[in-house]
């Protein structure tokens, strides 16, 4: 791990221990920093913070791509997200409803997480609805939950252990947060609201260029037959149906289909208004094919995907706006019904 100054010169490095850690003191926070890593791998996950004199985490990097992550310090707030990240919120989940994604980690660095911790998700007149328990980066989740109001409960050590949680909408977009600061007397965490215009700053780490993390659920176990589900991380620029770069989301999906072989799934192209009718419709069918192609590169069998193409008949946003219209640029699929 290299630290570097603006002129991308290296002013030291240092390697990880053991256990993975690695620590780079002397940081001046007021500037930008920027971070370098020897390896670019997909399968290793890197969490990096930046820490104040008193151990608060008051930095989270940002990820440039080609190894290097940029920092800049945030004065630290009880509401601001710490340790949960955009990466962290992308779930698949059908229209309408929400996820709840948390973790449990220590108090003193953040970075361990607390495996086997059970969290109970209860209505706010504290009947039990479900129960989970925390994997081995002490991650847990809740998903297809309506928009309703919900209180947590986590068997952890309040005085050694960190908690944080947030809910976010069938976007991914987060709407109400909890954290040890929340937790009452009763031991039950409460959720706030989040502004809609605090989002961007409380979640300060931003997504990998697929903008997909795949850890914590599976992708066909949460699906209907027939019922479409979007692919959040593919995104089109108009006209296009390149598909070309890695894409974690459909690795995940891939692997999923591979061990499921009873499965066969139909994907569906879209396009927005933007051009004539019937290239629209070439065009959607040219984005679904893309996304077979690349499953089958994956190892899935071809006559296992069946395409379609809609062109611009079933949006899902205004195409008054570039927003809409790259909303409605998407693939989806579903599962075939037998």
């Amino acid at each position: 791990m290299a630290l570097l100054n603006d002129g991308l010169e290296e002013t030291t490095s240092t390697t990880t221990d053991e256990y993975g850690v690695f620590k780079i003191e002397g940081i001046d926070p007021s500037s930008i920093n920027l971070v370098r890593t020897s390896q670019d791998d997909a399968n290793v996950l890197i969490d990096m913070f930046i820490y104040n004199r008193d151990g608060n985490i008051i930095g989270k990097p940002i990820s440039l791509g080609h190894n290097l992550f940029s920092f800049q310090a945030n004065e630290p707030e009880s509401n601001q997200l710490k340790i949960l990240t955009d990466q962290d919120m992308v779930v698949m989940v059908k229209r309408g409803m929400s996820t709840m994604t948390g973790k449990v980690v220590d108090r003193e660095t953040f970075l361990i997480g607390k495996e086997g911790v059970r969290v109970g998700l209860y209505t706010p007149r504290k009947a039990l609805l479900r129960s989970a328990i925390t994997d081995h980066s002490g991650a847990f989740l809740f998903t297809q939950l309506d928009e309703e109001e919900y209180i947590v409960k986590v068997d952890h050590k309040p005085d050694s252990d960190y908690v944080e949680m947030v809910l976010t909408d069938d976007k991914n977009e987060p709407y109400a947060m909890s954290n040890s600061n929340d937790q009452s007397a009763d031991g039950y965490f409460r959720f706030r609201k989040l502004a809609k215009q605090s989002i961007d700053l409380e979640t300060m780490e931003m997504a990998d260029e697929s903008g997909f993390k795949h850890h914590y659920y599976t992708m066909l176990s949460e699906e209907e037959p027939g019922v479409p589900y979007e692919l959040h991380s593919i995104v089109f620029e108009s006209g296009a149906s390149d598909l070309s770069r890695q894409n974690d989301e459909l690795d995940q999906l891939a692997r999923e289909l591979t061990e499921s072989p009873e499965i066969a799934i139909k994907i569906d192209g879209h396009t927005d208004n933007v051009g004539e009718v019937r290239a629209n419709q070439s065009l959607s069918l040219k984005r679904a094919e893309a996304v077979k192609a690349y499953l089958v590169s994956k190892g899935v069998s071809s006559n296992r995907i069946s395409c379609q193409g809609y062109g611009a008949v079933k949006p899902i946003a205004s195409n008054a706006t570039e927003k809409g219209r790259s909303l409605n640029r998407r693939v989806e699929f579903a599962i075939v019904e037998e």
